[in-house]
């Protein structure tokens, strides 16, 4: 059994793309924000699964524990910072009963898939507090990795960055027959940095919507300093 950290490299990147990225000509002044280093200690964590073609979850409020602080998020069902993980054939029918715990107006939007108007999540079709929908549509996509959010107006990316996401994996017998890693061999990977000092809040000022709203911690899967045991066996990561 090996251990690898999972955050290595990515930190490394990361951090350089904050620097390039937060990088102003205000003459020599930088606006990057330094990447907090974090020992590789702690086990990551994986959404759980559930099959789309009968799933149901909640939006609600909820709390996590990260990097030792318990903080407030959102959630999808009972999780952290992440919503399950959604699978489903190419061809098949998707029937997910979607209830809004919130006290606010949410839906979802299913990034990348090819959806009817009335279950795409358009910023206009919105479930209010304490009201459900259920997204029905067959998937016809091609195999792949697929994410979904939240998408109100004027609040997705408040309600995205505290916690309303998760991936939506799409996969074909054709896929299925090239006998590619599976199971716990096929590992999601969600990459964030996050803003942990003073609270899971999404509060950009005037600068941060000009050039992006960047947090000092880099998450994987929700965890900060992430490290996984893996087996020496091919194992593929999706992110």
């Amino acid at each position: 059994m090996n251990k690898i950290k999972i955050g290595g490299m990515i930190t490394l990147m990361a951090a350089f793309t904050l620097i390039s990225c937060h990088k102003m000509d205000h003459g020599n002044q930088t606006t990057a924000r330094a990447v907090v280093e974090k020992s590789f200690s702690t086990p990551i964590a994986i959404p759980m699964v559930m099959d789309a073609k009968n799933a149901s979850f909640a939006a609600k409020t909820n709390t996590a524990t990260i990097g030792g602080q318990s903080l407030k998020t959102l959630s999808y069902g009972n999780g952290g910072i992440l919503g399950p993980t959604l699978k489903i054939n190419q061809g098949d029918m998707m029937n997910l009963v979607f209830s809004n715990q919130l006290s606010e107006p949410t839906n979802i939007h299913w990034h990348g898939l090819e959806a009817p108007s009335s279950q795409d999540g358009y910023p206009t079709d919105l479930t209010q507090a304490g009201n459900s929908y259920t997204y029905n549509f067959r998937v016809t996509n091609r195999p792949g990795t697929y994410w979904y959010h939240p998408h109100p107006d004027m609040a997705t990316a408040s309600q995205a960055y505290r916690g309303l996401a998760g991936f939506y994996i799409v996969s074909s017998p054709e896929e299925q027959a090239l006998k590619l890693p599976a199971g716990n061999f096929d590992v999601p990977l969600v990459i964030q940095d996050k803003r942990l000092t003073g609270g899971l809040e999404y509060n950009p000022d005037a600068e941060d919507q000009t050039i992006g709203f960047f947090g000092e911690s880099i998450l994987v899967n929700g965890t900060p300093g992430a490290v996984m045991d893996v087996e020496n066996v091919l194992t593929d990561f999706d992110y």
